[in-house]
């Protein structure tokens, strides 16, 4: 990639796009995880697992070789449940080894970064084929940097390591008397105190390297804004073909109202913002239908052919909103507003048949 498409690309990267990389394999990924999860697991087995389970394990299996000499081994039986008892010893040490060891390695991987599995990446590249551009990916800036930066904790560690053993070795020294069964008491905190040292300096590495490790993934997974519009017109369309579709959908909208208007009983209007032109006949509808309704410009077009076409035009606020807010096309208004919808539409039949009725309070007859 160029400078100038790097220097192009300015704009944070978009939801969409950052899921297409997860998709195909493309994530941030931090290896301090797998490390300090590593030395973690083993603090944990030096702390908890060995005192809790060391000192049985080892009571049974000296009890084991104590008795040695008096077991009459004479049929495979006799080998078996002695190799069974001693194993037993061996496991119980051994499976919360594993359980920790094991529980340590998969919360590293959900640490590393997302989880991501991709056939793509196995796909065979003829790149990576060029020992030339291997060379390249060995010796680059990020993969220096990675080496330096091992080098450094490997440093660190050793040193922290050699200091708990000084400590441990300056216990016992000069002339000190340690007795055998004190041995595994001295180790054991010897590796506490080294361990809780290298942990303690390892989480802040681990939390510093996440946040640069996703901060450079989304760095370079930014978009120019030439991309972005190109993402735009992908999954919303081409801005001209979209403003084509509206002028058609408000071309067919216009034309159903010349269509339905002129055939409606009345309308009914929140003077200028709402519109609502509803279709009764007695013995065919159920109730009043919804034939047209509209807002603003569209209500105001509502009424004028309304008037045009000598159709009652009613002026209700509170009526037009909610009518407005509920009624669908072709289909019948709402139970809830049966009764008062029922009160105009007796009014304009009362109309037509010339006779005088008042029209409820709060309603103009607009002409």
């Amino acid at each position: 990639m160029s400078e100038e498409d790097k220097d192009s690309k300015t704009e944070e990267a978009s939801e969409r796009k950052l899921s297409k990389a997860r998709a195909e394999g493309d994530s941030w990924t931090s290896r301090e995880a797998g490390h300090t999860l590593g030395f973690l697991a083993l603090f944990v087995i030096v702390a908890l697992v060995l005192p809790a389970m060391l000192p049985g394990a080892m009571v049974s299996n000296a009890l084991l070789f104590d008795l040695a000499p008096m077991m009459q081994i004479e049929r495979v039986q006799d080998l078996r449940a002695v190799m069974a008892g001693f194993a037993t010893g061996v496991a119980k040490i051994l499976l919360p080894v594993f359980g920790v060891l094991l529980a340590g390695a998969l919360i590293s991987i959900l640490m590393s970064g997302p989880f991501t599995v991709s056939a793509k990446r196995l796909q065979p590249k003829a790149s990576k084929l060029n020992p030339m551009q291997g060379i390249r990916r060995i010796y680059s800036v990020s993969n220096l940097i990675e080496f330096l930066k091992s080098l450094v904790k490997l440093v660190l560690i050793a040193v922290l390591l050699m200091i708990a053993l000084k400590q441990a070795i300056s216990a016992i020294l000069p002339g000190a008397v340690l007795l055998p069964e004190q041995l595994p008491g001295l180790i054991g905190a010897t590796a506490f105190t080294g361990l809780g040292w290298v942990v303690a300096m390892m989480l802040p590495i681990l939390a510093f390297d996440i946040f640069r490790k996703r901060r450079e993934w989304l760095k370079k997974q930014r978009m120019s804004k030439k991309e972005q519009r190109d993402e735009s017109k992908d999954s919303d369309g081409d801005p001209h073909i979209r403003a084509r579709r509206q002028q058609i959908r408000q071309s067919r909208l216009r034309q159903r109202i010349r269509d339905t208007v002129p055939k409606a009983t009345l309308v009914v209007m929140n003077p200028t913002h709402y519109a609502v032109a509803l279709r009764y006949e007695r013995g065919v509808d159920p109730a009043p239908v919804c034939v047209a309704l509209g807002m603003d410009l569209m209500a105001l077009k509502i009424r004028d052919l309304a008037l045009e076409h000598e159709v009652t035009v009613l002026e209700s606020p509170p009526l037009a909103r909610a009518l407005h807010a509920v009624c669908e096309i072709d289909r019948p208004i709402p139970e809830d507003h049966w009764a008062a919808v029922a009160e105009l539409v007796g009014y304009v039949l009362d109309l037509r048949r010339r006779q005088r009725r008042r029209l409820p309070e709060g309603t103009q007859h607009i002409t």
